[in-house]
């Protein structure tokens, strides 16, 4: 348990936050954090204050996705928009 713990400082959960907001996999997190995926999941069962800061950030990076589509020329698809021109 002692483990768990030193990673629920409020350091460690802006850390942990960072991560996912940055587009991390749970896996990848894992692995940053020195801990199995099972144990992962376990821990964001377990702990509120663990699964809470994945909550946001997955929520952040949600509603920047939305952002990003809503500045989006009527019409154009993302990945029309995303392909090079060509063109000067």
């Amino acid at each position: 348990m002692a483990k768990a713990d030193s990673w629920l400082t409020k350091e460690n959960l802006e850390k942990i936050f960072n991560w996912a907001k940055s587009g991390l996999t749970d896996e990848q997190i894992a692995k940053n954090m020195g801990i199995s995926k099972s144990t992962f999941y376990d821990w964001q069962k377990k702990y509120s204050e663990f699964s809470e800061s994945l909550k946001k950030a997955r929520r952040f990076q949600t509603d920047m996705s939305k952002m990003r589509c809503s500045k989006m020329q009527p019409g154009m698809s993302m990945s029309r928009r995303s392909l090079p021109t060509g063109k000067p």
